[in-house]
């Protein structure tokens, strides 16, 4: 399948192989591959400037009757931010998805690192780093989200649900 659509919210084009999984006439699974080009988010409310990837590459199942999505492979590449992650996300009535992901963040500058930096996460520091460390790179970052279901709600994220180790 070839693709392409371009919102005010989000765009990209690429190439997608599905397999589709019957039972009992019911559709059980989606699973398959995707390569995208020139894909871009513009979305304010989580990044602060528009996120642009060149490449995106990703292997999924979609598990209907147990409401998961399974990613083995996915590769983000923006040029600078190149991320190589897998995860599930499950979809639990009517609360914000529970969220796993692992994987690694290549190297980053720090202009870099808060370019990409989420809005309303940890904004003081960012603002602390932006005022006060002007060079300098961090990472390679191993990224380990286990995030519950209704998390995001929260005020604070538990203090196991997301560890960030790097050099």
């Amino acid at each position: 399948i070839c693709f392409s659509f371009d919102t005010k919210l989000a765009a990209a084009k690429g190439k997608a192989n599905l397999t589709l999984d019957w039972k009992d006439g019911e559709l059980q699974s989606v699973s398959g591959d995707a390569d995208a080009t020139d894909v871009r988010l513009d979305t304010p409310d989580w990044f602060y400037e528009p996120f642009a990837i060149s490449h995106l590459s990703v292997q999924a199942v979609y598990d209907r009757p147990a409401r998961t999505i399974t990613w083995s492979h996915a590769i983000i590449d923006a040029g600078a931010f190149l991320a190589d992650v897998s995860g599930s996300t499950h979809f639990a009535g009517s609360a914000a998805p529970e969220l796993t992901l692992n994987g690694t963040l290549n190297a980053l500058t720090v202009a870099e690192a808060l370019r990409y930096w989420p809005v309303g996460v940890g904004t003081g520091a960012r603002d602390w780093i932006a005022a006060n460390i002007s060079e300098g790179h961090v990472g390679p970052i191993r990224v380990d989200a286990n995030f519950a279901a209704g998390v995001f709600a929260q005020d604070s994220l538990p203090d196991n649900a997301l560890t960030l180790t790097f050099p």
